[in-house]
C-alpha cells in the first residue's frame, strides 16, 4: 500500500448558517494543527463528478496542501411556495451557477478519523470523508470507521445516513454495511447509481440474489424479492440477527444517466414517493448511496427535505440547505447540474398536484376535483413540460428541415431517443426516421412512437421493425383512410408487398368491435440469405378520424389490455404505435398504457407525472384537455372494474 504523508486541512472560515431544525447555528472554525503529520493514502481514486465540481471551486494553496472553497458568505434565500415557479422559470444557468459556486467546496471540518492508518484503505475517493463530529459508528469490527455520514433532515437529527457506494476493496464482505443497517435500526435502503456506469464500477452487488440466503458475519439476510420497472428496482430484504428478524426495502433508481441528471423531474419524484411508502416501524434513519455518497446522494436527500419544509412552512431555502448537509458531509450536491434540478424537482413537487392516488380513492378524486382544476393542471404541463437540453434543441432543429422524412405537422424528434436506422442504409444517407423510444412502467424503450409512413419512407418503417426486432404494430389510424401521402406496408390479406429488400405477408383480418388483428411476416435479404421477423399487427377502430378522443374509455382499455396480452410473451420486444403526427394518437395510448401498468402493479397513480413523463420523449403527446380528461377517464373506467371485480372475490370467499 503506498502512503505519503501530509497535513489534513479544512476551511478556517466561520460560516453562518441557517437551517430549519437549529437555526442561526454556528459551524466553529477549525483550530490549528499542531504540525503532526497524519498518514494519508495516494491510491485513493479520483471521483469524476468531484473532479467536475472541483473545477468551479477557488483553488489555496497552504504549506504543500490543497483545500477547495468560496469565500464568498452564502446568504439566506426563502421562496414562497407560491412564487417559485415564477422565480425558477426566471433564472437562467448563469444565476444558478453563481449561487451554486458561492457554496463553500472541500473539506470544511476535522476528519482526522479518516485518516487513520487503520482506516484509510476503507474510503475510495480523495477528499470524500466523513466529519468526525457526524460519522457513523460501527460495533463490531476491528475499527469503528466506515465512509458514512449522519445527514439531518426536515426538523429531524440524523434523518438519513449518506455513504458510499459499498464495495469489496473497502468492506470486504460487507458484513460492516450490514452491521451498521442493523445497529441504526435502518429499515429503507436508497441506491442511486447502478452498479457500472460507463465501463466504471460504481458499486458492488452488497446483497444476496433472490432465495439464496447469505450470512454477513452474525447477520442473515434473504432478498425475498426483486422487482424491475422502468426506472427503478424494488428489493424487499429479511435480516435475522440472534433470532430476531427485520424487513427490509430497497429502491434502487436506474434511471440517472452517468455525468448527468435524470432527463426529468418527474422520474425523481415519484420514486420519492415509493421510499415515502415504504414501511418503516422503528423509525431509523434512511440510507441514501450512489457511489461517492455526495453528488446524486445530496441531491436525493435536498430534494426530501425541501419538498417537506416547503410543505410545512410554504417556503424553502434551497442554498441553506444545501450549505447545512454540507456541514454533515462535504460536497453534498456536487454539480451546478444537480443544482439547477434540484431547483425544478422541487418546484414541480411542490407547486403541481402530482401526488398518487390510490385505487380505492380515485373516484372521490374525480368527484371533488373541478373541471377549472383538471384545465388548470393541463395548462401547467403545456407551459412546463421539460425543455430539450442545447443538444437537443439543435438536433430538433436539423431534424425538422429532413422534409422529405417528416409529415408537414408531425412531431419532430432530437436525437437522444430517437432509433437510429442502421439497416439497409446506404453510404451517404441519413439514420433519420420520425420516431422515438418511450418507456411502459415496466421495461425502459418498451414503446416506439412513430409517424405513420410517407410513401418514400415505407422501407425505413420496415427496417425499423426489423432492426428492433419489433413485437406488434398498434396502428392508431385506419388501414383505409383518406390522407395525403400514406406509405401502404401492409399487403392484402394472403398476398405478398415487397419494397426494396423487404417482403411482407399478412394473414387474414380478425376483426371485432373496437379493433382488427392480423398475423404479419417481414421477410429481408441479408447476405444472399433471407431472414423473417414475425410480429402482429392491431387497428384500433373505435376512434373516429375527426375526434380528438376514441369513443370510449372501456374499449380503449380492452384494446391496450390485448396489446399486452399478444406481446407478453415478448416482453423484450418493443411495440411500435404510430399515428398521422407520431404524437397526438400515439401519446394517448402510451399514457393510458403506462397509467393501467402503475394501477396494476402499485394501486396508486399520478396522471400528471405519467403524462409529463411521455412529453418529455414526445412533445405533442396529450396536445389538449379533452385527451388529459380522457386518460383520467380510463382510470377511473379501470377502478371502477376493479372495484366490482374484488367485490365478487370477496363475495365468493364468503360462500
Amino acid at each position: 500500500m503506498c502512503e505519503n504523508t501530509s497535513s489534513v486541512k479544512a476551511n478556517n472560515t466561520a460560516v453562518q448558517v441557517h437551517n430549519p431544525v437549529y437555526t442561526k447555528s454556528r459551524v466553529d472554525p477549525v483550530s490549528p494543527r499542531d504540525g503532526s503529520s497524519i498518514t494519508t493514502e495516494d491510491s485513493l481514486e479520483i471521483d469524476e463528478w468531484d473532479s467536475i465540481a472541483r473545477n468551479n471551486a477557488i483553488i489555496f494553496e497552504e504549506n504543500g496542501g490543497v483545500y477547495y472553497n468560496n469565500n464568498e458568505k452564502v446568504k439566506a434565500l426563502k421562496i414562497q411556495v407560491v412564487e417559485m415557479k415564477k422565480f425558477v422559470m426566471s433564472k437562467n444557468m448563469d444565476y444558478i451557477k453563481k449561487e451554486f459556486e458561492k457554496l463553500p467546496y472541500g473539506l470544511l471540518k476535522e476528519y482526522r478519523v479518516s485518516q487513520m492508518k487503520e482506516n484509510i484503505g476503507k474510503n475510495r475517493y480523495k477528499g470524500i470523508y466523513p466529519y468526525d463530529d457526524y460519522r457513523v459508528k460501527v460495533r463490531g469490527g476491528d475499527t469503528d470507521y466506515i465512509n458514512a455520514s449522519f445527514i439531518d433532515g426536515y426538523k429531524r437529527r440524523n434523518e438519513y445516513i449518506a455513504t458510499l457506494g459499498p464495495m469489496s476493496k473497502q468492506l470486504g464482505n460487507f458484513a460492516t454495511f450490514w452491521r451498521m443497517v442493523w445497529q441504526q435500526n435502518v429499515e429503507k435502503i436508497v441506491m442511486v447509481t447502478n452498479l457500472v456506469e460507463d465501463g466504471t464500477d460504481k458499486c458492488e452487488k452488497y446483497w444476496p440474489s433472490v432465495d439464496a440466503p447469505q450470512m454477513y458475519d452474525d447477520i442473515q439476510v434473504l432478498c425475498q424479492s426483486e422487482d424491475e420497472y422502468a426506472e427503478f428496482t424494488r428489493r424487499m430484504f429479511t435480516a435475522i440477527k440472534d433470532r430476531q428478524t427485520r424487513t427490509l426495502t430497497q429502491l434502487h433508481f436506474t434511471s440517472w444517466p452517468d455525468k448527468d441528471v435524470p432527463e426529468d423531474v418527474t422520474s425523481i419524484i415519484d420514486f420519492r414517493q415509493n421510499v415515502l411508502r415504504a414501511p418503516a416501524p422503528l423509525e431509523g434513519p434512511t440510507i441514501v448511496h450512489c457511489s461517492a455518497g455526495v453528488g446524486r446522494t445530496g441531491t436525493y436527500i435536498a430534494i426530501d427535505i425541501l419538498t417537506k419544509e416547503g410543505e410545512a412552512e410554504g417556503a424553502i431555502e434551497v442554498p441553506s440547505c444545501v450549505l447545512n448537509m454540507r456541514q454533515n458531509r462535504p460536497n453534498m450536491v456536487q454539480t451546478e447540474g444537480q443544482y439547477a434540478y434540484l431547483h425544478h424537482a422541487v418546484l414541480h413537487s411542490l407547486t403541481f398536484d402530482c401526488k398518487p392516488v390510490t385505487i380505492n380513492k380515485f373516484q372521490l378524486y374525480m368527484d371533488t376535483t373541478s373541471k377549472d382544476k383538471i384545465r388548470n393542471l393541463f395548462h401547467q404541463l403545456q407551459e412546463t413540460a421539460s425543455c430539450e437540453s442545447s443538444d437537443d434543441t439543435e438536433a430538433v432543429a436539423r431534424n425538422a428541415k429532413r422534409t422529405d422524412k417528416n409529415r408537414e405537422g408531425a412531431a419532430v424528434p432530437g436525437d437522444e431517443h430517437r432509433p437510429k436506422l442502421y439497416l439497409n442504409r446506404k453510404p451517404g444517407s441519413t439514420d433519420y426516421i420520425n420516431a422515438v423510444f418511450v418507456n411502459s412502467f415496466q421495461k425502459k424503450n418498451k414503446y416506439i412512437l412513430a409517424q405513420t409512413p410517407l410513401t418514400n419512407t415505407v422501407v425505413d418503417f420496415l427496417a425499423l421493425l426489423v432492426q428492433t426486432n419489433c413485437a406488434c404494430i398498434v396502428s392508431l389510424e385506419s388501414a383505409n383512410m383518406n390522407a395525403v401521402d400514406i406509405g401502404v406496408y401492409l399487403p392484402a390479406d394472403n398476398q405478398v408487398l415487397k419494397n426494396g429488400i423487404f417482403s411482407v405477408r399478412c394473414s387474414k383480418t380478425d376483426a371485432n368491435e373496437y379493433r382488427n388483428k392480423r398475423t404479419m411476416t417481414v421477410e429481408h435479404r441479408a447476405d444472399q440469405a433471407s431472414e423473417a421477423l414475425s410480429l402482429t399487427y392491431l387497428e384500433f377502430t373505435d376512434w373516429n378520424t375527426e375526434d380528438r378522443i376514441p369513443n370510449s374509455p372501456v374499449n380503449f382499455r380492452r384494446f391496450i389490455a390485448e396489446v399486452d396480452t399478444v406481446t407478453a410473451n415478448s416482453s423484450d420486444r418493443p411495440v411500435l404505435i404510430h399515428c398521422l403526427d407520431g404524437a397526438s394518437k400515439c401519446g394517448l395510448f402510451c399514457v393510458v398504457a403506462n397509467l393501467l401498468q402503475t394501477m396494476e402493479v402499485e394501486h396508486e397513480v399520478s396522471v400528471a407525472n405519467t403524462v409529463r413523463k411521455v412529453k418529455a420523449r414526445r412533445k405533442g403527446a396529450i396536445p389538449n384537455l379533452e385527451q388529459f380528461q380522457f386518460c383520467h377517464d380510463c382510470v377511473l373506467d379501470y377502478t371502477q372494474s376493479f372495484n366490482i371485480y374484488s367485490n365478487i372475490a370477496a363475495e365468493l370467499s364468503d360462500c
